[in-house]
């Protein structure tokens, strides 16, 4: 019998305190992607929270998780990926213009189509209905260990996710 590994990363703690009287309004289900050529993983960056994150999103109504992850990359990156296995769940609440919702997350590993020629560049999210991606940039392990914010917490570590995954 194989074992199968524990994707489950935990609630995450969210960039700004949530307030302890805070009531649940919404509960959401995001799709994420851990962009990964060679020895970098490519994080978006959002200029509104001053934060790095993987590419990803909100599932729209009736979408599933694969189409929405493949979606938001293109949204946030404008790259072509291969889009592979979940290697890492989380929930999350965010407090969010006076309400909070319960998001629960997903991120599957997933490699670029082409190899980027580039490390940093500006970016123009296509979705300009939330957060907006401003920029994206390639990180080795110890880049994004070193960043002085990135969410969840696990980037920092990304290698591990991808050998926590699934075979």
């Amino acid at each position: 019998m194989t074992s199968v590994p524990n994707l489950y990363l935990g609630r995450q703690t969210w960039l700004e305190p949530l307030d302890a009287a805070a009531l649940i309004s919404a509960f959401e289900t995001a799709a994420r992607a851990l962009i990964v050529h060679e020895d970098k993983t490519l994080l978006v960056y959002e200029a509104d929270t001053d934060c790095w994150f993987t590419a990803g999103g909100r599932l729209k109504p009736g979408e599933d998780l694969r189409a929405a992850a493949l979606r938001e990359i293109d949204e946030e990156t404008g790259l072509a990926c291969t889009l592979g296995d979940v290697v890492a769940t989380f929930d999350v609440l965010m407090p969010r213009q006076g309400y909070t919702t319960h998001k629960f997350e997903y991120i599957f590993h997933a490699t670029p189509k082409t190899a980027p020629d580039w490390t940093e560049r500006p970016h123009i999210d296509s979705d300009q209905s939330g957060p907006v991606v401003s920029k994206l940039r390639w990180f080795t392990a110890d880049e994004a260990a070193a960043l002085p914010l990135v969410f969840p917490e696990a980037l920092r570590h990304w290698p591990s996710l991808i050998k926590r995954g699934p075979a």
